[in-house]
């Protein structure tokens, strides 16, 4: 008998929408884009809550759906068991049980944070108290201090990399300022990877790929979130994706934030999600 070692791949979907306050578009984008995605796969789906009122604790608004439904998703994971995931997801958030899962799973792994916000912010230090807009910072701190229950193995300064970023509140700067966390502008995303994030992520064999859509320019794709000019093209991104997949294993990579429900306005995303389903 000879066994199996491929990789055992999932999709996962994941529209969590609390992290971004009360947010039907958010649901009902991330509905449209799974529909859109169609996954060549075996699919993960994660139970969320429907819209509806939510409410803040520990500053946070929506932690008590949050807080379940991440621990939810993480207990479905590790039962599951997947390799490699390719997650649709609500928003930014979801990120925080799909790392955890493939950081616990898998060792250090390099996270290529495609966003045009840091997501870096605290409780305390978040203007909105939404956890969309904190869900690298929590990775990064290990859950404390966020009134998780999930367990967050925390990630280094030194495995992460903010790539399209331009659009930060003023305690993410200062935090960036004060860490050194590499951040590669829109003007350095060209074809491949800038080489001095070639050198920082030598060290890892595998990889995680979060993309926030609105790290894509408005021009080419609004439908999202957060939408924020002067972004990446798509040809540009998927250009940057493919050299990340050639040079190391992506075990995980995310579309998430996006609101967009007609089909035709998804098509341009193809390009991009052509990539996701390689995965």
């Amino acid at each position: 008998m000879t066994r199996d070692n491929s990789p055992k791949k999932g999709a996962l979907f994941y529209p969590q929408w609390q992290g971004a306050g009360y947010s039907p578009e958010l649901y009902e984008g991330t509905v449209a884009l799974w529909s859109y995605f169609s996954p060549q796969m075996p699919s993960i789906e994660v139970p969320v809550d429907r819209p509806g009122e939510v409410t803040k604790h520990n500053g946070i608004i929506g932690l008590k759906q949050i807080d379940k439904q991440l621990s939810n998703s993480y207990k479905i994971l590790q039962d599951l068991n997947p390799s490699h995931i390719a997650t649709i997801g609500g928003g930014c958030d979801v990120e925080v049980a799909v790392i955890s899962y493939l950081r616990a799973t898998h060792g250090p792994l390099g996270i290529f944070w495609f966003d045009a916000h840091g997501d870096l912010n605290t409780p305390d230090s978040s203007p909105s108290k939404l956890f969309h807009g904190m869900a690298l910072r929590c990775l990064l701190e290990g859950g404390r201090g966020f009134g998780l229950q999930l367990p967050v193995p925390s990630i280094s300064l030194q495995d992460i990399a903010l790539l399209g970023v331009r659009d930060l509140d003023p305690p993410e700067r200062e935090y960036i300022k004060e860490t050194g966390i590499p951040v590669i502008a829109v003007s350095e995303l060209m074809e491949s990877m800038p080489e001095k994030l070639v050198s920082q992520f030598k060290q890892f064999e595998k990889v995680y790929i979060h993309i926030d859509l609105d790290v894509l320019d408005p021009v080419e794709f609004a439908g999202v979130k957060c939408p924020t000019e002067n972004g990446v093209r798509i040809k540009q991104l998927r250009s940057v994706l493919q050299d990340i997949m050639e040079r190391w294993d992506a075990i995980g990579l995310s579309l998430v934030e996006s609101i967009e429900t007609d089909k035709k306005k998804l098509s341009a995303l193809e390009p991009i999600i052509q990539l996701v389903r390689e995965l």
